[in-house]
């Protein structure tokens, strides 16, 4: 979903205050307003900004070693943190986790995609997987992550929309 913060600030008008919550945290966490320093605090300032989709973030991330802040740029980019969000393409949730690689990575049933904690377990334990597969490249996981593993590095040269996810993922992630 590539929304600007008016379009994501309309969303969360429209989807009430879980997304108000989570698109809060998401302008603080982008650095397009930078008024925290994310040093030590972060996982303080993550839950207070996303309450409980933070704390649940915070929890599978840390299961599966992925860095927090990477974990919610990645779910704010794919659903601007909407848990019932769909794609076009039919991906679910709040990581937009496609129902077949729900079911063949996580074994989890396409319909629980839609609970949070379902799908942050699954698409944290998928982004760790991703990096791994990718030796740490971050780059590439992303990339994995939107276009399948196979395709990470075709997808980045001639893909022009797994280029821009990858950018604004890593945009919010480093604070540009």
């Amino acid at each position: 979903m590539n929304l600007t913060i008016t379009q994501k600030i309309w969303a969360g008008l429209l989807y009430g205050p879980p997304v108000w919550i989570c698109l809060i945290g998401t302008v603080l966490l982008s650095g397009r307003v930078r008024s925290v320093n994310l040093g030590n605090t972060t996982n303080n300032y993550i839950t207070h900004n996303y309450g409980e989709l933070g704390d649940k973030a915070i929890e599978k991330a840390e299961k599966y070693g992925v860095d927090t802040p990477l974990f919610l740029a990645l779910i704010t980019q794919e659903s601007a943190c909407h848990p019932d969000a769909v794609s076009p393409v039919g991906a679910r949730g709040l990581g937009q986790v496609m129902p077949d690689t729900g079911r063949s990575e996580c074994g989890v049933d396409p319909d629980d995609l839609f609970d949070p904690d379902v799908n942050l377990d699954c698409s944290a334990f998928y982004l760790a997987k991703m990096l791994r597969l990718k030796g740490g490249d971050v780059s590439l996981a992303l990339a994995s992550y939107n276009a399948g593993p196979g395709n990470a590095k075709r997808a980045l040269k001639s893909f022009p929309e797994t280029r821009n996810y990858v950018r604004r993922i890593l945009a919010d992630y480093e604070g540009d």
